[in-house]
């Protein structure tokens, strides 16, 4: 024998897929359903002494969904007015108003339940947004203490930066200006008879001077993040880093350099076979 509250469970899923939200509107449409309906109901509380179970209503529309719970009172109510017309006719017995007394005890427990579980589904929905927002919040926190780190990072490097280039531009000056000198003093004693020896002279040291303002700009540009190198012009020599010669390195980098000590060098050589005795 089939339990009654399954009958009556059943029904309620009838009524949710048949009776849908304009069953007030419309209710004669819907007219030859109702009555089945309310047959169904008329069989489970066949029984005086069969009651509801409110706890297996509650269990049974936890798995409905939120529209689904909306549209099911409605459509019981139609149930229950047809009831009310079947229960206050002249010729009504006395089961069909004992029915409708369930029937009417029903949509109450059902509203109720309803009204819990939407009200469940909305502390769950505002549940979910602030723990959402509470993750966002602490995604931004970690952000912005990632960028803090970073510009505070970047302000010491900065500043660490500034005292090198500083320190260097210092040694730049203090270099140019001890190195002048020497060709101060080489030219201080030129005459036609040592001609040849101060070029020669002069020609040392203005290397020197050269490649040594050339390390200490070298060392400015790495200190601030810049590069004092040409680019290669020829299509095979883009990267200056493939070739395994040192030299050949410096000149695709620095060709510059390399010139001026190639133009010293060829002139001390030069000049020191015209006073070689």
């Amino acid at each position: 024998m089939q339990d009654p509250t399954d009958d009556l469970l059943g029904l309620l899923d009838e009524i949710g897929e048949n009776l849908v939200l304009d069953t007030l509107e419309d209710p004669v449409h819907h007219q030859e359903t109702i009555q089945q309906i309310y047959n169904g109901f008329v069989s489970v509380y066949k029984d005086p002494a069969f009651r509801h179970s409110y706890a297996s209503l509650s269990k049974h529309l936890d798995h409905y969904g939120g529209d689904e719970r909306d549209s099911l009172p409605v459509g019981l109510l139609a149930v229950v007015q047809y009831s009310e017309e079947v229960s206050g006719a002249s010729d009504a017995s006395d089961e069909s108003k004992r029915v409708h007394r369930s029937l009417c005890k029903l949509l109450d427990h059902i509203e109720l339940e309803c009204i819990r579980l939407n009200r469940m589904d909305l502390v769950k929905h505002h549940a979910e947004q602030a723990q959402t927002i509470v993750e966002d919040a602490h995604k931004i926190n970690l952000d912005t203490r990632k960028s803090a780190e970073e510009a505070q990072t970047l302000v010491t490097r900065i500043h660490e930066q500034s005292i090198t280039i500083l320190g260097l531009f210092s040694a730049v000056i203090i270099g140019f200006v001890a190195e002048l000198s020497l060709f101060v003093k080489g030219f201080e004693n030129l005459s036609k008879d040592n001609f040849l020896p101060v070029v020669l002279y002069s020609s040392f040291v203005g290397m020197l001077v050269f490649d040594t303002l050339f390390m200490l700009m070298f060392a400015v540009s790495k200190a601030s993040g810049t590069s004092i190198g040409v680019r290669c012009r020829q299509e095979h020599c883009a990267n200056c880093t493939v070739h395994k010669f040192w030299l050949r390195r410096i000149y695709c980098k620095y060709p510059y350099l390399v010139y001026f000590n190639l133009l010293c060098i060829i002139i001390s050589i030069a000049v020191y076979f015209q006073i070689k005795p």
